[in-house]
Order: C-alpha cells, then sequence, then structure tokens
C-alpha cells in the first residue's frame, strides 16, 4: 500500500534515515514594505521521491498572499506533474504543506524549485531582518521509505522603501527627480542631460537596455531597487542641411544629420505666470513643453517642482518658471524663461569659429555661438555643421 506522509504517522516510524546528499533551502532574499515576492523552496536530491512533507514558518511582518481564501502555495511545474496533490494546514504556529503523488510518480530532476510560497510584507514593514524556517522536512520514495532532511533558515532582510542608484558616464547628466529612498509603488522619473555636442547612447535599467522619451525615463510605480546606467556618446554628424522649422510659435534653426539634430533656438515661448483669487497658473503657448518653477526666486531646474496644476499661493513670494522642451536627439535641452511673467528675450547671437574668430553666419565645421539675453544672462553653445 502507498505511504503518505503525515505528522502522525512520521513520528514513530522506525526505519527514518537522514542524509547530506538530500537537502532543501530558500535563498537568502530582501523584502521592502508592500513588496509582493515569490519564494521558492529548492530541492537537491539524490534519491528519487514521491511525497513530502514540512513546515514553514514566517517572520513577523511577512504574510502568505492569499486568494479565494487559501495561501498562494503551488508545487513547480517543471518539477511535479499533475498526479501530485498538495495540501497545507496549520500546526503549532507553522504552516504544514504536505504533497503526494496519486500514482507514486517521483519528482522529476534532481535539484531546482520545488515549491512556490508567495507571500507579502507588511505595509508598516521597518528596516531590520528575520529568518524563514522550514523544519519537520520528511521526504518518501514510491516504496514508502522516509527520509529525514536537516532543517533549512533563510536570512530575509527587512526595508522600508527600496534603494536608487544612479550611475552616468562622461558626456552628461543624468538625476531622478526625487533624491529620497522610494516607497513601494511610488513613481520616479530619470532626467538625462547631455552636454553640448553629446546624445544618450544608452540606458540600462537593472543591467536591461530600455527605450528613452525625450531624454527622459519614468517609473510609474518602483516595485523593486532600482540601478541606472547612462552613457553618452559624442555626436559626429557624417551629412548635414541646415532647414528652418516654424511651429507652435517656436522658430528653430535647425541641422538635420542621419543620426542626431542639432537646434539652435531663435525665438522661444516663455511661460506666463498669473495670480488670481490666491492662486498661481502658469502656462505656455508651446503645450507640449514642461513647466517647472520656484517660489524663492531661484533659477530652476528639471529638478525643481514641476508645474501641473494651479497653486495655492499663501504668502508673498517670487516666481521663477522654466518652460522646458526635450528632444530625445537634441545635444540639449531647448528652454524659455520667464521671471515673474516677464520674458527674458534674446538680445543678440553672436558666431565665432571654434579657434574665436568672429564669423556673420553659421559654417561647415564648428561653430561656437554666444546668446546674450536681456536678463543679462549669456549662453554659449557647440554647433557642428557639414553641408551636403
Amino acid at each position: 500500500m502507498k505511504k503518505i506522509l503525515l505528522s502522525a504517522v512520521v513520528m514513530v516510524l522506525g526505519t527514518i534515515t537522514m542524509t547530506a546528499q538530500n537537502t532543501v533551502a530558500i535563498s537568502d532574499f530582501k523584502i521592502t514594505a508592500k513588496e509582493t515576492k515569490t519564494i521558492a523552496v529548492e530541492l537537491n536530491n539524490a534519491t528519487s521521491f514521491t511525497a513530502f512533507q514540512m513546515d514553514v514558518v514566517l517572520p513577523d511582518g511577512v504574510n502568505y498572499v492569499q486568494e479565494n481564501g487559501e495561501k498562494c502555495i503551488s508545487l513547480a511545474g517543471e518539477r511535479a506533474g499533475s498526479s501530485f496533490v498538495l495540501t497545507e494546514s496549520e500546526v503549532a504556529g507553522a504552516t504544514r504543506i504536505v504533497v503526494y503523488s496519486n500514482d507514486n510518480t517521483p519528482f522529476s530532476g534532481t535539484s531546482g524549485a520545488l515549491l512556490n510560497i508567495k507571500v507579502v510584507a507588511d505595509a508598516d514593514l521597518q528596516d531590520g531582518a528575520g529568518e524563514v524556517k522550514l523544519s519537520n522536512v520528511y521526504f518518501s520514495d514510491a516504496d514508502g521509505k522516509e527520509t529525514q532532511l536537516t532543517d533549512a533558515t533563510t536570512a530575509v532582510t527587512f526595508a522600508s522603501h527600496f534603494s536608487a542608484t544612479v550611475n552616468y558616464g562622461a558626456g552628461g547628466y543624468a538625476a531622478l527627480n526625487n533624491a529620497a529612498a522610494p516607497a513601494f509603488g511610488e513613481a520616479r522619473m530619470l532626467y538625462i542631460m547631455p552636454n553640448d555636442g553629446y546624445k544618450l547612447a544608452e540606458l540600462l535599467f537593472n543591467g536591461t537596455a530600455v527605450d528613452v522619451k525625450n531624454n527622459i525615463y519614468e517609473i510609474s510605480s518602483v516595485e523593486q531597487d532600482m540601478v541606472f546606467e547612462v552613457s553618452f556618446v559624442e555626436i559626429i554628424p557624417d551629412t548635414v542641411e541646415i532647414i528652418k522649422i516654424v511651429t507652435d510659435t517656436i522658430e528653430i534653426e535647425t541641422i538635420i544629420t542621419d543620426t542626431v539634430v542639432v537646434a539652435e533656438v531663435t525665438e522661444i515661448p516663455v511661460p506666463e505666470i498669473d495670480f488670481s483669487n490666491g492662486q498661481m497658473t502658469i502656462k505656455c503657448a508651446l503645450q507640449t513643453a514642461a513647466i517647472y518653477y520656484t517660489l524663492d526666486g531661484t533659477v530652476p531646474t528639471m529638478a525643481s517642482t514641476k508645474y501641473t496644476v494651479p497653486v495655492e499661493i499663501s504668502e508673498d513670494c517670487t516666481v521663477t518658471a522654466i518652460a522646458v522642451l526635450s528632444s530625445e536627439s537634441a545635444s540639449f535641452n531647448i528652454v524659455g524663461t520667464g521671471i515673474g511673467g516677464t520674458t527674458d528675450d534674446v538680445v543678440s547671437r553672436q558666431y565665432f569659429t571654434e579657434a574665436g574668430v568672429e564669423i556673420d553666419e553659421l559654417r561647415e565645421g564648428i561653430n561656437i555661438v554666444i546668446v546674450k539675453y536681456a536678463s543679462g544672462k549669456v549662453e554659449t553653445q557647440k554647433v557642428i555643421v557639414r553641408k551636403k
């Protein structure tokens, strides 16, 4: 008659053996507040087994995910076929899992995940550590011979927030819109800012290359630790053609190559700041532009507060806003500035060769463009032109 492992049975059997050739384990893992994670119980076995029993104890702050009133505990399909039956029950503070084959079929293979357990961390989980314990582990072969395996303990690292690391190479800069460690479900945006003459070469997110639009990569819901690796490449155009584009009140003198667009702005709309009924609104004629602002008179950047809805103003302040239109293929951002609602107009542009000799207009090769504004601000841009 086929034997099924049950706690009342294994405690009185005199033929139970223990061996180091058969082991169960769960890899150490980290879990963050509100995070859901599937952990695998791995079996390395020299013996062909058809059934097992084990008691599982989770640390405080980590609980089983439940669906339809049942704990999410399942067999790994690669090692256990349809003939296996899984049951679980509560025994002295532990969850006892019993699995057996209806037709005495052994588990496939000799290593790898045998059991998957889906868990979730409490919302108020604090930084710290705990452990998952596997005990009373018994396996049975097709002849009913039972083997007791050594208990296993898994180290669990608790974290209240995820980590976020941004690394970038020469040729530019990258930063998250919020430097604070993100909690589960929070959003983050990575802003990528190539230097003049450079463009984004690649963004790796946790080791995998991802697509980037307008030099911005958005994570709508953070659910894991994040590592960003940003690399830049120098823009070396082959052949270019100078054209002029006018759209949405922006007039841009553009240099187009096969792979890159380098734009010099000749006229740009600025944010319009309005105060009414205790609220501040900011608008830009170019509706696709993003607006960032400060309330202390400092010059805002793309790391400043982003304007999305009217802002309640309850005390005197000096508002400074910028409108930013980023192009994923542009070597620099197109920026218009409005200070207290006043336009920072372009006063003049001067063109120079790389050697510093002033010229009347852009010419083939490397050009240095100096732009002067009414506020006194001066910008220096490098533009590469190679005519067809």
